[in-house]
């Protein structure tokens, strides 16, 4: 039931684009922090971070003031499993 509560669940494309992508790959928040050790590149921020999130991932990690912990952000998402239902969007930069 979750699913029909996504915008892309209403539309024959964006339902194939959900559900049936015949290329899909799947990153966690761990594979993409390894991904970014492995070519020296620095995770900035997420884009559009919803307010509301952003406020109980500060609650939950006081210390992460600028939001940039991956391995934080993985722990938090096991938590809260529908805060990126749709997909990470995010900034990084070469060092």
């Amino acid at each position: 039931q979750k699913i029909t509560k996504s915008k892309n669940f209403y539309t024959i494309s964006s339902l194939r684009d959900l559900i049936f992508h015949t290329k899909e790959h799947r990153f966690t928040l761990p594979l993409i922090a390894k991904i970014l050790s492995d070519f020296n590149l620095t995770f900035i921020g997420f884009s559009n971070i919803n307010p509301l999130v952003k406020r109980k991932f500060s609650a939950k990690f006081p210390k992460d003031k600028t939001f940039t912990s991956l391995k934080n952000w993985g722990e938090f998402e096991d938590q809260n499993t529908d805060t990126f239902s749709n997909m990470y969007n995010f900034w990084i930069k070469k060092e």
